[in-house]
């Protein structure tokens, strides 16, 4: 049998595709990313924690960086988190990503992918690629794993201008603050970035909701948030609209590939971040496809290494608790989501980091749920425990390991 053209193929050069791309060409594997208009710069705004960057190698890509993070979930007033924050330098990070691509003999190829099979992909203009392992990293609506069904979507209009009186603390990155957040049964909350010299990325954020908020009512949430009524007060240097979806479950693997980043259901389900783990996590993945390189595993037994590595049964078990998280969140008004975030954030930063994604192990988030359910008025206790034994049930016995993962 020949050789195949590379070691690791990816479909999609967004910042999971080429996170892992990277991370594997740091092992000396070959790897190409296939997308169309792959060199394209990315446009949405990606924030990330600083030990995240740091650790994903992408501290000197970051176009800001604040120590301080700030939140401000309502009558519990603001609290300072000692953990940092940093906003991606689109172009930079991109380029340092693949130039560690380029380092190791790979390359970044434009072109759209039909189907694969075996190590084998054709793109939609009769070209063909065969590789070791094929990873599908084509973000939300992914080109070959399943597109599992979504509990809720995330949605925020933001906006970059020069503002006269700061809208939230100087010097800080204000992760969220739910003091006011529109209507009962939609709340929203401000994200915001200290930019300096007066300059702000504010952006009003739905968590999640069974339904997309439109743009024009975030739009005019944030106006009324700050003040304003007709006209921003200077013109916009950039405007972003984004909606995904979050709270899918694991979707089986797909045949002779295995998927990364959004495509699988790597977003995280109670708090839509997705770019700062899939960097961290995209370095165990490529040891696995390395030692499935190193083994000469077929290609559909090497994809089944990675996922197995990717998604243990700890993670699965973490991530069915996420979803139970999320479950309980669509349910919340804004008193309820000022109280519960105000509970959240007061517990030591461990605990905190543990549910955001940090966590070592299983019982490192049962913590942090047992915590925070020791937190809150009996009121919301009650809330909580309806979610889990309602219709996120099935999610709670999967995070207790009561019953598997049907995704395994």
């Amino acid at each position: 049998m020949s050789e195949p053209d590379c070691d690791l193929l990816v479909v999609g050069a967004g910042p999971a595709g080429l996170g892992l791309a990277a991370a594997c060409a740091d092992l000396d594997l070959r790897v190409l990313v296939v997308a169309p208009h792959p060199e394209s710069r990315w446009q949405p705004t990606y924030g990330l924690w600083l030990d995240e960057a740091r650790e994903a190698g992408l501290e000197g890509a970051l176009a800001h960086a604040w120590p301080r993070t700030v939140v401000r979930a309502g009558a519990s007033g603001r609290r300072t988190l000692a953990r940092g924050y940093g906003l991606l330098d689109n172009a930079a990070a991109k380029e340092a990503l693949s130039a560690r691509v380029r380092a190791a003999g790979g390359d970044l190829v434009d072109g759209a992918v039909a189907h694969a099979t075996a190590g084998r992909v054709t793109l939609r203009d009769g070209r063909t690629i065969t590789a070791a392992v094929v990873a599908d990293a084509s973000g939300h609506a992914p080109v070959l794993a399943p597109r599992p069904r979504a509990a809720g979507f995330q949605s925020a209009f933001g906006v970059e201008l020069t503002l006269g009186e700061p809208p939230a603390a100087e010097g800080a990155m204000t992760l969220m603050d739910f003091r006011d957040g529109g209507t009962p049964g939609a709340p929203t909350f401000l994200y915001a970035m200290d930019l300096g010299d007066g300059r702000w990325f504010v952006e009003e954020t739905s968590l999640v909701a069974r339904q997309p908020l439109g743009f024009g009512e975030l739009e005019a949430r944030l106006r009324r948030r700050l003040g304003l009524r007709d006209r921003w007060p200077s013109t916009p240097r950039a405007v972003e609209r984004c909606v995904f979806p979050m709270g899918a479950p694991i979707a089986p693997r797909p045949r002779d590939a295995f998927a990364f980043g959004a495509a699988a259901s790597m977003v995280h389900p109670a708090s839509g971040y997705q770019v700062g783990p899939s960097l961290v996590r995209a370095r165990v993945v490529a040891s696995a496809v390395a030692e499935a390189r190193a083994r000469g595993l077929a290609p559909d037994d090497a994809a089944a290494l990675a996922w197995s590595r990717l998604w243990t049964r700890d993670r699965r078990r973490q991530h069915a608790l996420h979803r139970l998280g999320l479950a309980v969140l669509l349910d919340f008004e804004l008193d309820d989501l000022q109280e519960f975030f105000g509970a959240f954030f007061a517990m030591p930063e461990g605990r905190w980091r543990a549910y955001l994604g940090d966590a070592r192990a299983i019982s490192d988030v049962e913590r942090a749920m047992l915590d925070v359910y020791s937190r809150v008025s009996p009121r919301l206790r009650w809330r909580l425990t309806q979610a889990a034994v309602g219709p996120a049930r099935h999610a709670f016995a999967v995070g207790l390991g009561l019953l598997e993962d049907p995704a395994r």
